[in-house]
């Protein structure tokens, strides 16, 4: 035994210490790349007289940043640098600046605008220190490094292949301003290679099909406004006073793309949907891979749709004498009927969004809204609380076994496990008082994994709600701040009436908190074009026209999420529920619906990218059915052992096991 615990103890101390010199002791000379002559090389292009690194600081891995210093070390020794965190704490949320068209201000070498830049933190931060806006005074002298660090990257053929397919475009650039440095804690050989391979071109691009972010940086003569775009039909952030540089920012986060063959570049398929319009919005292209799906949907469900671009900047708000502005505008007034981007429908934009049901729809619309449960935190809080007082009642209970000397140390483990397993123990007489503590500790057991397991739910589902919404105070009283929270998962439009006409979006307002209730909403409007989780409503979305009109049903994430983290327990309402939704989806066809459009034969047409280090990288699909079944079989099987286990508590404390656990009570 000793032996045993000093070879245990001496494999952790082995471990500990390889993990330190792992950590600790790394020859930064062999992993970071040169950077001296590709940055030498960039910066005569461009005209720098500065340096500026944007950088994430939450690295879990000590190695990322010994890099990351490394790098910005050998660039500081040719150049003055600047070093700015993406995860400091003076970025705050983004505020809404309006543009002013003026170009004023450039015979004034003084007034220079204050710049407030979204950098590669999302769209909803900015940063607004000093030290930034003091480089972005001199933005066209500036090369910025934007620094990634990532555990996957692209082949080389395939970076090859998206840089060259861009050259034709870059034309547009008069000067190289960004340089994209791709980290890789095991492909550092090949970004060296990258960058010197490429280092020549008008502009640097790498494409992260992990996660993508991009500026566009045109010279100051060649543009005459500055704005700072997130390439969202809602967000859109200007300087307080214009500038003669253009700047398209936008943000790409791909990590819900898994399994959609889409060939993600800088041309053809954009983060989000574009637009290009002249001064008269006129000339409207969209182009996006959001407009691809919906392009390959409508071709095979031979539905037509419009494609109109908002001309204002502003999502828009009523005002009090009725009229509205920005897109609500456009919304009311019929130039547009849905808003392609539902995504960003939320907190106050959805609030606005909303009043515009007794404004322009008097009978209301119907929208379905799966939400997470407001009560989640109350419900896992009563939870925790009911786990709390199961383990006070087995700390009691074993208390109760020490103090009154119950026979042998019944609360003993090993003892409950023979005695649950029906293992005879001979020597070891059994009385009622053992067979009660037996029977305690197996009914909160059960008890307190019900509930441990029903907690890693998350709260599946509390109560249903439907309610009509006709006017404001429908709006405000209907407990519509579930609308308003982060945790918005999607929604439904309309449907098609039986005679093929047109019908404006439906007549009434339906959200609910309960999945099996929007499971059933969905199969009693059966008539959708796609099935689809609603974490893929930024690119598949409903679409309504004068000539035809399809929905495409959104699923909540609470019926699929199960897979990934818990399995449900014997006799749970919470596994009943699942069941009961799985079951009603597949009398509906939904789930044979949802394998042929998005797993079978998709009707969804996309030029799957290539990836040779690993060929079966985007195969898997955004929904796994197979992480479905195996839920099921999980938990099917974990219900077996806790049937089990009830069945032998029940015959434990009958006294069952009296007459044939024990052979000999006289000992």
């Amino acid at each position: 035994m000793k032996l045993r615990v000093r070879s245990i103890l001496k494999f952790i101390f082995t471990t500990f210490q390889i993990f330190q010199v792992s950590t600790n002791h790394i020859p930064i000379s062999q992993y970071a790349p040169d950077l001296s002559e590709v940055i030498k090389v960039m910066t005569n292009k461009s005209n720098a007289s500065e340096v500026l690194f944007l950088s994430r600081d939450n690295y879990t891995i000590p190695f990322d940043v010994y890099i990351l210093d490394n790098i910005i070390q050998q660039v500081s020794n040719m150049i003055p640098t600047m070093h700015i965190s993406l995860d400091d704490p003076r970025i705050s949320k983004m505020e809404f600046v309006p543009m002013i068209q003026n170009d004023s201000w450039l015979n004034s070498e003084s007034d220079r605008p204050e710049f407030r830049l979204p950098i590669m933190h999302g769209y909803k931060y900015f940063y607004e220190g000093n030290v930034l806006r003091q480089s972005y005074t001199k933005l066209y002298r500036t090369l910025i490094i934007y620094v990634h660090v990532t555990e996957e990257v692209p082949d080389l053929q395939t970076i090859d292949d998206l840089i060259t397919n861009m050259e034709k475009f870059l034309v547009w650039y008069a000067t190289p301003k960004l340089l994209f440095i791709l980290l890789d804690r095991t492909s550092n050989q090949n970004l060296e290679f990258l960058l010197k391979r490429f280092c020549d071109k008008k502009m640097f691009w790498i494409a992260l099909l992990e996660q993508s972010v991009c500026i566009d940086l045109r010279d100051c003569q060649t543009s005459s406004d500055i704005y700072l775009h997130t390439y969202d039909p809602f967000r859109h952030v200007y300087s307080k006073k214009p500038c003669n540089t253009e700047i398209n920012y936008f943000h790409v986060n791909l990590h819900n793309l898994h399994g959609y063959p889409i060939k993600v570049n800088h041309l053809n398929y954009w983060p989000h949907v574009q637009s290009k319009k002249n001064a008269s919005c006129h000339s409207i292209e969209i182009t996006g891979y959001i407009m691809k799906i919906i392009e390959s949907i409508s071709k095979a469900r031979n539905f037509t749709f419009e494609e109109v671009v908002n001309c204002n900047t502003e999502f828009g708000a009523v005002l009090p004498n009725g009229t509205m502005t920005g897109i609500l505008s456009d919304f009311a007034e019929r130039r547009i009927d849905f808003v392609l981007n539902t995504g960003v429908l939320t907190d106050a934009n959805f609030h606005n969004f909303m009043q515009l049901v007794p404004l322009y729809y008097p009978e209301g619309i119907r929208v379905l809204v799966p939400l997470r449960l407001n009560e989640s935190v109350s419900v896992n809080l009563k939870h925790t609380l009911m786990l709390l007082f199961c383990a006070i009642m087995l700390l009691f209970i074993w208390l109760c076994s020490v103090v009154f000397k119950f026979s042998h140390s019944a609360w003993h483990p090993f003892r409950i496990f023979s005695v649950l397993i029906s293992v005879p123990i001979k020597r070891m007489p059994l009385n009622n008082s053992d067979r009660a503590v037996f029977a305690s500790i197996a009914f909160l057991s059960v008890v307190a994994s019900s509930l441990l397991l029903s907690t890693l739910t998350k709260g599946l589902i509390v109560g249903t709600k439907v309610q009509q919404i006709s006017s404001l105070k429908d709006l405000d009283e209907s407990n519509m701040k579930l609308m308003m929270t982060k945790n918005f998962f999607g929604i439904t439009f309309g449907q098609d009436t039986t005679d093929g006409t047109r019908y404006n979006l439906a007549k009434k307002v339906i959200y609910s908190e309960d999945p099996l209730n929007c499971a059933n909403i969905l199969v009693k409007y059966r008539n959708v074009s796609c099935i689809a989780l609603a974490t893929v409503t930024d690119f598949i979305l409903a679409i309504t026209t004068e000539n035809g009109k399809q929905t495409i049903g959104i699923l909540p994430d609470s019926i699929w999420s199960g897979y990934k983290n818990f399995c449900f327990v014997r006799g749970s309402p919470f596994a009943n529920l699942f069941y009961r939704i799985v079951i009603r989806l597949f009398e509906g066809g939904f789930l044979t619906k949802f394998i042929r459009d998005f797993i079978g034969e998709s009707a969804i047409k996309l030029e799957r990218w290539k990836d040779v280090e690993d060929n079966n990288k985007g195969q898997e699909n955004h929904i796994n059915l197979r992480g479905i079944i195996f839920l099921a079989v999980a938990g099917y099987c974990f219900s077996i052992v806790v049937f089990v286990a009830e069945l032998l508590s029940v015959r434990l404390s009958a006294g069952i096991f009296s007459k044939w656990t024990f052979t000999n009570r006289s000992v």
